[in-house]
């Protein structure tokens, strides 16, 4: 993707990016500052609203959050040792060998590998890392997992990009080119009401482009179907993703 065609899939509605997805566990940022041979600036590519932009903000000095939207950007975490700039994963503005990390959290299969590596390689620090993190659907309530698959896997089918299916399969398959690096495991793990629960699935992109290709909104028809489901006792249940992470040395 170059700057011009990059596929714009989340600038509507950015708001509830921030609201309802998932926030990432601080253990996992604590790792990577404790982890990189140095904590000078670290690059948050693909920020989005700059969630975990925040986080390692924490533990690194300094940290340069790029996002080719504009409207994401909007909605950002503000910190005082964070800069953030409109543009692409593949043409950066960071000086040559200048960070000690780049992360990249649920954006790098969106991303033109190729051209992102080489960009990765002439930005980053030599012995530097990188770090990918993606997660797919969540564990919960059975009866309610199964209701979220056949939104997601059938009446959203033929609407989601081909992207897609590396996050599905939790980056097992995409490609990788970096001497790999073990790191723990890592959960998020978030107690959502009905209502945060359809505010999340409403984020999807799937869901978004079956709503511009076609009009209509699955999402009523669902929340009549949690409603059948949702435990009668509970106004919360808990939802657990299971974090696929790609570390690698630079």
């Amino acid at each position: 993707m170059s700057e011009t065609t990059f596929k714009d899939l989340f600038s509507e509605n950015t708001e509830n990016y921030k609201a309802f997805r998932p926030q990432y566990p601080e253990e996992l940022f604590k790792w990577l500052g404790e982890n990189c041979s140095n904590t000078e600036l670290a690059w948050d590519c693909g920020t989005g609203n700059g969630q975990a932009a925040g986080q390692l903000a924490k533990y690194f000095k300094t940290v340069i959050a790029t996002d080719p939207s504009s409207e994401q950007l909007k909605q950002a975490t503000i910190r005082p040792n964070i800069s953030y700039r409109c543009e692409t994963a593949e043409h950066s503005s960071l000086e040559d060998s200048s960070a000690d990390l780049v992360c990249v959290a649920q954006a790098l299969h969106w991303f033109n590998f190729e051209n992102f590596y080489e960009e990765v390689r002439r930005v980053v620090k030599p012995g530097g890392m990188i770090c990918a993190i993606a997660y797919g659907l969540p564990e919960t309530n059975p009866e309610i997992l199964e209701h979220i698959r056949h939104l997601h896997n059938i009446i959203l089918r033929d609407y989601w990009e081909q992207e897609r299916q590396l996050v599905a399969d939790l980056y097992l398959d995409i490609p990788f080119p970096f001497e790999k690096i073990d790191m723990p495991a890592f959960q998020v793990i978030k107690k959502m009401t009905k209502a945060e629960l359809g505010g999340y699935l409403n984020t999807w992109s799937g869901l978004k482009k079956m709503l511009r290709i076609t009009g209509q909104n699955p999402m009523p028809d669902f929340m009549r179907g949690l409603d059948e489901r949702w435990p009668a006792d509970s106004d919360t249940v808990t939802f657990t993703w299971n974090l696929a992470l790609l570390a690698g040395k630079v």
